[in-house]
């Protein structure tokens, strides 16, 4: 699998150095070794963890991931490949009743990062209900945008969204694609170059959505990596039903971050009043 990704590498970091910001490697994981997480992701204290893992967490609002709970059992690393795991089971979680488990894995409150390049080898499973995403969002979940919806497949196969999620004339906004991927259940890699006034979506290489002007602004929040898979959304009200073969995984082989204007600092809570919702 190592000798697949570095080969993947090779070919995809000098297009990663050619671009203006994307200059320096700031973030990686090769999930080689012991997961180093936490499942408090709501700690802006330093506590020596990479990654947050949420656990128990599923409630009734939000666009996604309402019909499971987010369980830290379900990620684990296997063969050197991070794998989230949905089941059916059913799981009390934040006062609900849910009929299948699933999982999250990202950097909320650990790394952020403004403008540069970030990729992911990733393969997800096919199936109703089996929403997968990989994505960015504020590292510090105080601030709802920007968001970069990398890849969202909320039914389970094609089509696959491409969102840009923003703040323009003083109103929250969206840009959004629907692209279909082929041979959608094998491993790809995904990427988004992320420069003021400029964003790229990529799969394999390919251009799918390109975003220029003034809606990617010079300085932006830092946004964390994150990576689900949830049962359905209010999206599309698609769930799992008797079709969907369980347990399914999604693996990710690797992820990287390039940036030249990393910037890491504290970020305070959010406040007390704000609700988050995904």
């Amino acid at each position: 699998m190592k000798m697949i990704t570095a080969f993947f590498a090779l070919i995809l970091i000098p297009l990663v150095v050619s671009t203006s910001y994307a200059k320096t490697l700031v973030f990686s994981e090769e999930f080689s070794g012991p997961l180093n997480y936490s499942t408090d992701c709501w700690d802006d204290i330093p506590d020596g963890s990479k990654w947050c893992v949420r656990d128990q967490i599923g409630g009734t609002g939000g666009s996604l991931g309402i019909g499971s709970c987010a369980m830290s059992a379900n990620v684990t690393v296997e063969n050197g490949m991070a794998v989230i795991t949905m089941r059916k089971e059913t799981q009390v979680c934040e006062g609900v009743s849910h009929q299948w488990t699933s999982g999250e894995l990202n950097t909320a409150f650990r790394f952020g990062f403004t403008h540069g390049y970030v990729e992911a080898r990733i393969k997800v499973p096919s199936g109703r209900g089996l929403y997968s995403a990989f994505w960015t969002y504020p590292k510090g979940w105080y601030a709802q945008v920007p968001e970069h919806d990398i890849f969202e497949a909320p039914l389970g196969d094609n089509p696959v969204f491409m969102t840009y999620h923003y703040n323009y004339g003083g109103e929250r906004q969206m840009d959004q694609s629907e692209v279909t991927i082929p041979n959608f259940t094998d491993w790809h890699v995904w990427s988004l170059t992320w420069e003021p006034g400029l964003l790229i979506y990529k799969c394999d290489g390919v251009e799918y959505k390109r975003i220029e002007g003034a809606t990617i602004p010079k300085t932006d929040e830092l946004v964390g990596v994150f990576f689900t898979m949830y049962a359905g959304a209010n999206w599309f009200n698609e769930y799992p039903d008797a079709s969907t073969n369980l347990p399914q995984s999604m693996y990710i082989d690797w992820v990287r971050v390039w940036d030249s204007d990393m910037v890491q600092r504290v970020v305070p809570s959010p406040p007390s009043q704000v609700k988050i919702l995904k």
